[in-house]
């Protein structure tokens, strides 16, 4: 697939960006507390993808929360994959090997998206 050529380009720092910028469009914001994240320490966390501590209710929290990968197994890169992959109208199971990643891991994530129905549930 020359697609999957050009998509193992992508680096998992440049992912992590495009998808807070996609679906966290306001910056890092506290779960808990409702506060923005402004340390420089915290933001620099938030844009590694770390676990980010909020100084005004002293907690932690995934900077993940709020996206399609939070509470995956899923990497920022291999989201962004995915996304790419699904775009030219790969199946299921050729994104799931290009990944390699489950065919259920795969479908469960398009249907996320909106760009797949699951069939069953993994075998």
């Amino acid at each position: 697939m020359v697609v999957r050529h050009w998509i193992e380009t992508i680096k998992r720092k440049d992912a992590w960006l495009k998808i807070a910028e996609y679906y966290l469009p306001h910056g890092p914001i506290c779960p808990d507390c409702g506060q923005p994240v402004q340390s420089k320490k915290a933001l620099d966390d938030y844009y590694a993808a770390k676990r980010v501590w909020c100084h005004v209710c002293k907690r932690q929290f995934n900077p993940l929360i709020g996206t399609p990968i939070a509470d995956t197994s899923w990497k920022p890169e291999e989201f962004v994959h995915l996304v790419l992959l699904s775009m030219p109208h790969y199946s299921p199971a050729e994104i799931a090997q290009c990944l390699g990643k489950s065919l259920w891991a795969v479908r469960e994530m398009l249907a996320k998206l909106g760009n797949y129905e699951p069939q069953g549930g993994p075998r």
